[in-house]
């Protein structure tokens, strides 16, 4: 997950693709939203997106450092 602020505010909500698939923004407050990329199954790297909002593209670089992962405990 991750938070972005649009500023000046839009009326639209932010589009955002990662690794060719496309995410919707959840608005948390006036210019301040949310996105959830927990569903892309992301691996650890630098991964190229972008946003789309009011007609623009914002192209940008997202560094995913690692991932949890699960143990049995016995």
């Amino acid at each position: 997950m991750f938070i972005i602020e649009v500023v000046p505010p839009s009326v639209r909500d932010p589009v955002v693709m990662v690794a060719g698939r496309k995410f919707e923004a959840s608005k948390l407050k006036e210019g301040v939203w949310k996105i959830d990329l927990s569903p892309a199954n992301l691996k650890p790297g630098a991964i190229k997106a972008e946003i789309r909002i009011d007609g623009e593209v914002q192209e940008f670089e997202i560094k995913i450092k690692g991932g949890m992962e699960e143990e049995e405990l016995i």
